[in-house]
């Protein structure tokens, strides 16, 4: 594997985690949901997955959320992906993450390496130590579009 835990943040996400679970299983180490009080299924689907589920409530914004995460969850990992539930890694992607891993090994640093379609925001995975620092254009898809074969 690539060292890596991918954190997905979730509310009501049934929808969602399977497909965002299923793309990132072959090339992350851990995957932990943390939920801040689903009342639909995403919790039960995200267990059957092999997810680890945190809980953290109430939901103040999106990064108090994933640095509670950081913060909470005993990483153990080098890399740290965040990844949310309505993505999911193209296959493309997911060679870019392993290759990014690789060369970045030793490094103290951070990498992007997706912009979802139709957003600003960037997928990422990074060391706790590190510094951004951009890397090619693949993509993840966001709310359905694109296809994660």
């Amino acid at each position: 594997m690539t060292d890596i835990t991918a954190i997905i943040l979730t509310k009501n996400e049934e929808v969602n985690i399977k497909r965002c679970i299923q793309s990132i299983k072959g090339i992350v180490d851990r995957i932990c949901v943390v939920d801040s009080g689903s009342t639909d299924k995403t919790i039960e689907i995200a267990e059957s997955m092999g997810a680890e589920i945190f809980y953290h409530i109430p939901f103040i914004n999106y990064a108090e959320q994933f640095n509670w995460a950081v913060d909470n969850i005993d990483l153990t990992t080098t890399w740290v992906y965040r990844i949310d539930a309505d993505e999911c890694v193209t296959s493309e992607l997911a060679t870019e993450i392993v290759e990014q891993c690789e060369a970045h090994r030793s490094d103290d640093c951070a990498f992007t390496t997706a912009s979802s379609p139709n957003s600003a925001r960037s997928t990422r995975a990074r060391s706790p130590r590190g510094a951004a620092t951009p890397s090619s254009g693949s993509r993840s898809c966001s709310n359905g579009s694109g296809s994660c074969a």
